[in-house]
């Protein structure tokens, strides 16, 4: 009787080690198999903000190139762009400022050193196609005189980098920039 029960055990745990083992060799096979089903362009982005650019270089590089030291984005374009450049570059969303939710304000001193700033940038995103953006036509009502950069992004997406010349423009005034800082490929 003894004998049987160890070999019985002995099989259960033959069992359980085959199905550990079949279970690992499956989860591998997945890994490579989905491996070439992957967008580089997307991989690592977020899935709340697929609109923003997986390589930002030519931006920084914009930026730099410009002296722009002080910037409004939503923060999946402006985190990164922060990091990248140790701080030479403080971008801030506005958003938290616009909505009045104070508690979303992530980085209250970059928010305050670009609100303090003359004339910083203003990052969105729009759509490919779109030629007289909604924040072009927000500069052009206050006849602010700007400068304006386009990037390529994703499928459908570009990024404007719009630099007030004329006067520095605060995207708290009269709640006109309340759509424009969206992430989103319908921006």
């Amino acid at each position: 009787r003894r004998l049987f029960s160890a070999i019985g055990a002995f099989f259960r745990t033959q069992a359980i080690l085959g199905i550990l083992v079949a279970l690992l060799l499956f989860s591998l096979y997945m890994q490579v198999f989905s491996y070439g089903l992957t967008d580089s362009e997307s991989t690592f982005q977020s899935p709340y903000c697929t609109a923003v650019p997986a390589n930002n270089d030519a931006i920084i590089a914009y930026l730099q190139q410009e002296h722009i030291h002080y910037a409004w984005a939503n923060n999946w374009i402006g985190y990164p762009i922060v990091f990248k450049t140790h701080d030479n570059i403080i971008v801030a969303d506005p958003q938290p400022l616009i909505r009045q939710t104070p508690l979303l304000n992530r980085i209250p001193a970059d928010t305050n050193a670009v609100l303090q700033a003359d004339r910083p940038s203003m990052i969105t995103v729009v759509k490919q196609n779109d030629r007289y953006p909604l924040i072009e036509m927000i500069l052009d009502i206050k006849n602010v005189t700007y400068d304006v950069a386009r990037f390529h992004s994703v499928q459908g997406t570009d990024v404007l980098v719009v630099t007030p010349l004329s006067r520095t423009v605060s995207p708290l005034e009269a709640g006109d920039f309340y759509d424009v800082f969206q992430c989103s490929r319908d921006a």
